[in-house]
């Protein structure tokens, strides 16, 4: 009987100390208020090795509505690829949410358009906000910073196996020659 309970016991404490126990929630300064994340707002474009990437932010009341457009060239065939996004940002019951809704092949279901992505506010602070979907195959985290000048939006997964990142500026179009 008591080896009995000490093997139970001793498999107890295995248990937890192998890490069976969840991680504990991450500490984060929460957004309390929609102006906290005006810093996003306006025109943005990126303009990195032939490419153009737009995003632009605006209020609907307390949400935040942006549209991303993407032209990218493929520098082997010459052959230019665009895509769209609509995002939005709103309060839910549970938190902030984070909707990205890429519109890839003409918006067209059985050609690549799945619909709306749902990802949770993870972290924020005063010139930050990470998004998380950890079920989503990737992205899984969406995260923008801003520096005054220049946001940088990033798209990652959680274990940064794989990453992207656009560096913005305030406009709405690339310049000749600024590629």
């Amino acid at each position: 009987m008591r080896l009995a309970f000490s093997c139970r016991v001793l498999g107890v404490l295995l248990f937890v100390a192998c890490g069976a126990s969840p991680a504990p929630e991450p500490v984060h300064e929460a957004i309390t208020a929609p102006s906290e994340l005006d810093w996003m707002l306006g025109d943005w474009v990126s303009c990195e090795g032939g490419n153009e990437t737009r995003e632009s932010w605006s209020r609907d009341g307390d949400d935040l509505v942006g549209e991303g457009h993407a032209r990218l060239r493929d520098h082997e065939t010459g052959i230019v690829r665009e895509s769209s996004e609509s995002m939005r940002i709103e309060r839910s019951g549970e938190g902030w949410v984070y909707w990205a809704h890429p519109h890839e092949n003409g918006g067209d279901e059985a050609a690549g358009d799945h619909g709306p992505t749902r990802f949770w506010l993870a972290t924020s602070g005063e010139r930050t906000a990470s998004f998380e979907a950890p079920e989503h195959d990737y992205p899984q985290r969406i995260r923008y910073d801003f520096d005054g000048i220049t946001l940088e939006a990033r798209i990652e997964t959680l274990v940064g196996t794989r990453s992207h990142s656009w560096r913005f500026r305030r406009g709405t179009a690339c310049e000749p020659n600024v590629q």
